[in-house]
């Protein structure tokens, strides 16, 4: 696991939703500001506003792949992919679904969610 991987855990277990805790792990990456970074995220967390739906470690990574490229096309090919990597290894994009709260089995920890997004997003901002 990368340092940003953990970093982003240690985030999120500071206070930051998932959403954040990838925004604010990335933003020197894509000239952005941390604190606006991390006021953007705070609806993004728990899976949108806290309904459970959307994984937030998700979000962040496409606040953070929109800011790095110009071209909407490139952007929403880009948040396709990493959804995908995402969904194959996890099975679902759903929080409710990763966490167990839906009934089932937890597929996912969150901090194993934002371990993943880390490694997804690593790829695209070609960090090694």
């Amino acid at each position: 696991m990368s340092k940003r991987g953990e970093f982003s855990v240690e985030l999120k277990h500071n206070g930051h939703n998932c959403a954040q805790a990838i925004a604010c792990t990335y933003a020197d990456c894509v000239g952005a500001d941390k604190d606006m970074l991390y006021s953007i995220g705070q609806g993004f967390g728990g899976g949108l506003g806290g309904m459970e739906g959307h994984c937030g470690c998700l979000s962040g990574a496409a606040m953070i792949l929109s800011l790095k490229n110009d071209n909407k096309a490139k952007t929403a090919g880009e948040i396709r992919n990493l959804t995908k990597a995402f969904k194959d290894r996890n099975s679902t994009v759903v929080c409710k679904t990763l966490k167990g709260i839906d009934g089932g089995k937890a597929l996912r920890s969150c901090d194993d969610c934002v371990r993943d997004v880390c490694e997804f997003i690593e790829q695209f901002l070609d960090i090694k």
